[in-house]
């Protein structure tokens, strides 16, 4: 499958990501346009618990995006956002309404990707995500093995994965559809021994179009009190001036690292999203990016997703949104063989904070 397509250089986005670029690269707190990319978690409910995520532990209410919600995101960020995720702290084909909310992004010409752990993907549903229109789809796996699997994403029962994934892998073949596909893992202590047979088995299929094997993030400051490392130097953040994450409830956070509401900036319901990306809460914290006090906000200082170059962070402005998810696997696996040891292995070791 072709990485480009006839979005990737439409001049208008173009214009829309060269902004927000110079915006971070001139040190500007506000941001002159929609955020480019769009995490909305339209439901925190999950059927299976995954001991890497803090679903199971965060205490804000759960429920389900209304669709009144995401017709007044998707009426704003069209033509000026180019991708949204319809997922988040929960398992997205959990909502009744998932089909009609990727087929109305899609007509609002949104490319639409999604997140499973597999569980709810029936051949019907299989069917159905194939000929909704969606852009990228990623299964999220815990092992190669069954006991490995299940040990990582309790509840996820190997056999009925397995069985869901090679369904879906056939129907793909037979109705020759282009969704773009990913199986990941998450690389863990738990399942680093299995990573080459996974690979080995999983590359086998070409309806997949990406074997990932993703770096943990750290979620463990959500239930504790840490003391961040305020000697290490920490490097100013993209992310809140390229992405913003949204509640099932319209709450607007400043990144996916918010798992509990920490830093809530405003609703959609009482505002526009671009006023609520450039309020007084969101620049206050660009403030500190841009003036190396990045330690003084508790949720940054903890945070360990990796940060680019502004050489990088250019390259990646001149591409839409999807061309630089698809890529990014393929650069991951580079690292993967040269970089294990500092890319991987330190990504699930605990760094940057010490726990009191």
């Amino acid at each position: 499958m072709s990485l480009i397509d006839h979005n990737t250089f439409s001049l208008q986005l173009l214009l829309n990501r060269l902004k927000i670029f110079f915006s971070y690269l001139t040190k500007r707190n506000q941001v002159p346009s929609i955020p480019i990319e769009i995490m909305v978690e339209v439901t925190n409910y999950c059927n299976i618990r995954c001991s890497m995520c803090s679903n199971p532990i965060i205490k804000r209410k759960k429920g389900y995006m209304s669709w009144d919600i995401l017709k007044k995101l998707v009426d704003e960020i069209k033509g000026k956002a180019e991708l949204i995720y319809l997922y988040g702290l929960g398992e997205p084909l959990l909502h009744p309404q998932i089909i009609e909310m990727i087929q109305y992004c899609k007509n609002n010409n949104l490319r639409v990707g999604l997140s499973i752990n597999v569980t709810l993907l029936s051949e019907k549903m299989s069917q159905k995500l194939l000929n909704s229109g969606l852009d990228y789809l990623i299964f999220s796996l815990g092992g190669f093995t069954k006991e490995t699997h299940e040990k990582i994403l309790v509840n996820a029962k190997y056999e009925l994965v397995h069985k869901n994934i090679m369904d879906y892998i056939r129907l793909k073949a037979e109705t020759k559809n282009k969704l773009y596909t990913i199986i990941q893992l998450v690389y863990l202590e738990e399942n680093k021994h299995e990573v080459n047979e996974f690979v080995k088995y999983w590359k086998k299929f070409k309806q997949l179009n990406e074997v990932r094997i993703k770096p943990y993030v750290n979620f463990d400051y959500m239930p504790k009190k840490i003391e961040p490392n305020k000697s290490q130097k920490k490097p100013r953040c993209f992310y809140i001036w390229r992405q913003a994450y949204i509640y099932w409830d319209g709450t607007v956070i400043m990144c996916c690292m918010d798992a509990d509401n920490t830093y809530p900036l405003g609703n959609i319901n009482k505002d526009s999203l671009y006023n609520i990306w450039n309020n007084d809460k969101i620049r206050t914290i660009r403030t500190l990016h841009n003036t190396g006090n990045v330690s003084k906000c508790e949720l940054c200082s903890v945070c360990n997703l990796s940060q680019f170059s502004r050489i990088i962070v250019f390259g990646i402005s001149l591409f839409d949104s999807l061309t630089v998810k698809k890529v990014l696997p393929k650069v991951e696996k580079i690292y993967f063989k040269f970089f294990r040891n500092k890319m991987f292995d330190k990504s699930f070791k605990k760094n940057i904070m010490k726990i009191r």
